[in-house]
């Protein structure tokens, strides 16, 4: 990875087979100041990283935006979204995952990834936004060479307004999970990996973990999906929680299964249900989910305490160690985002994905949020793809 990506306005991979799959992050010109204008710029790179792989932004099915400020931001960024992919001759935006997590380095207030799919060697992919979704959740499915992909964002607990503390916020919001996979044909127990975003991780991540307990405990989730439980405030206002999900159907031409690593504990040893890894079995690819890995040992403790150099350097030495458990390294990851606690670290982390190997092409998003322990600087999340 150049020492400086942020001077390039968007780098992408493509996938092809039965499906073609494009991953894209895209950010705005350097010299783009106010927001709406970060915001058009960002969309322009994610149009002409679309053209590069010749594709348009009507093939795009979901993105994640990161918000400096979502509170203040979210209206003009929905108007913008809206005109963008109405120009572009779409029917309706695609599923959006928008939460407060702002890009790392300099003064950048936005920055998209987008998941785009084409035609492949079965066709056309049947691309259909999930019906009757309420309380701002988005969804779709993707279904090609026989196999379904669901993909659902923003779920949240309560409506706004309603005093709720977190506890039944994030019980009313895996119950909406739920209710939204099963107005799909599916439930919890085919979903591959999940994004959790907690306003105040620091308080409210101990109860995250009891209500996910709970909640797989009685729907039988198991083995419990890959995930990332990260700092990140909800685009809706009120709410301290929101969760995104993937899931598959089920048959035998799609098989899921967990994977970890030998350089680290499992997360449920100190509560948290979740596998360090999700691997999904498709008739013409593999798809890898990595959880969001951190600088930590075989033994769930934290390794180079106050060090964000050597922090970073063991949590990619984690996440490599995870894709090589499945026959893959870094040069088959697709998407990245790492978390930083503090945006003054964001050099130590590229030297560092530089040094391990990780490609220039990847599209690599580095923004600011808190993890879920206090010790740790940083997190990384990822997926890779073998074909």
């Amino acid at each position: 990875m150049q020492a400086e990506p942020r001077q390039r306005h968007q780098s992408a991979r493509a996938v092809g087979a039965t499906l073609g799959e494009i991953w894209i992050a895209a950010r705005p010109a350097p010299e783009e100041s106010d927001f709406a204008d970060q915001m058009r710029g960002a969309y322009d790179a994610l149009r002409r990283a679309l053209e590069g792989q010749g594709a348009d932004p009507r093939d795009v099915v979901a993105e994640r935006l990161f918000y400096s400020d979502i509170t203040t931001q979210i209206d003009e960024a929905t108007a913008i979204r809206a005109a963008f992919y109405r120009d572009a001759g779409a029917s309706r935006p695609p599923v959006a995952s928008q939460v407060e997590q702002p890009p790392a380095g300099g003064s950048q207030k936005i920055e998209i990834q987008a998941w785009a799919v084409t035609a492949g060697t079965a066709g056309a992919p049947a691309v259909r936004p999930l019906a009757a979704l309420t309380g701002g959740v988005s969804g779709a499915s993707v279904e090609a060479g026989g196999a379904r992909r669901v993909l659902i964002a923003g779920v949240t607990g309560g409506e706004p307004d309603d005093e709720l503390g977190f506890a039944p916020q994030a019980e009313r919001m895996f119950a909406r999970g739920e209710a939204c996979l099963r107005g799909a044909g599916l439930t919890f127990r085919r979903v591959a990996r999940t994004w959790i975003f907690l306003d105040d991780i620091d308080r409210d991540y101990a109860a995250l973990n009891r209500a996910r307990h709970d909640f797989f405990e009685v729907h039988g989730v198991t083995p419990a999906p890959a995930s990332t439980g990260i700092r990140g405030r909800p685009h809706r206002l009120g709410r301290l929680c929101s969760l995104d999900l993937v899931a598959h159907d089920e048959g035998a031409r799609t098989v899921l299964r967990p994977f970890n690593a030998e350089t680290m504990n499992e997360a449920a040893s100190y509560g948290s249900d979740f596998s360090r890894g999700m691997r999904v079995d498709l008739p013409d690819r593999t798809l890898l989910h990595v959880s969001g890995t951190a600088s930590i040992d075989a033994g769930g403790s934290v390794v180079h305490p106050g060090n964000p150099a050597a922090q970073a350097a063991r949590m990619l030495l984690n996440v490599r160690r995870l894709l090589e458990s499945q026959g893959a390294g870094l040069e088959q990851v697709v998407s990245a985002v790492t978390y930083l606690k503090s945006g003054a670290d964001r050099a130590d982390l590229l030297r560092a994905c530089r040094e391990a190997g990780l490609p220039d092409r990847t599209p690599h998003t580095v923004c600011i949020a808190d993890v879920c322990r206090p010790e740790w600087l940083c997190e990384m999340e990822a997926m890779a793809v073998l074909v």
